[in-house]
């Protein structure tokens, strides 16, 4: 199973994301956040035990999205280390993660859900 994993500087922007990826693609598509629970930020150990919780439910493959700056940061440095592969993907965050959550409530691989992620910086609004 390929998972989808969310990581924002507030827990509450990545929780509203995979809540929105739910009501859109449906509960089939395994999503993961991590995010600051004490405030503002985001840190290694958090990134790391939500991949560990990801893996421990199946998850062969984890397609990964940062908010800005440190979260992707730590995103790669955690990737290095985790069991699982891992795809750090550069795209909007929003945008991004519910372009990659349809291709994979559609049967599509990691590879795929990183380019419809990416291509995301390419949507209009208007």
């Amino acid at each position: 199973m390929i998972a989808l994993l969310l990581v924002s500087h507030l827990d509450r922007v990545a929780a509203a994301v995979r809540d929105l990826i739910t009501e859109l693609a449906g509960a089939d598509v395994v999503v993961g956040t991590a995010g600051g629970t004490s405030g503002f930020g985001v840190d290694l150990a958090t990134i790391e035990a939500e991949i560990r919780r990801l893996s421990d439910r199946g998850a062969t493959h984890i397609v990964a999205l940062g908010d800005m700056g440190s979260s992707v940061i730590l995103l790669e440095e955690s990737a290095c280390g985790a069991d699982v592969p891992i795809e750090v993907v550069d795209a909007p965050f929003l945008e991004g993660a519910v372009a990659s959550a349809m291709v994979l409530a559609t049967g599509g691989g990691a590879s795929e859900a990183r380019t419809a992620a990416e291509a995301a910086y390419d949507l209009r609004k208007r």
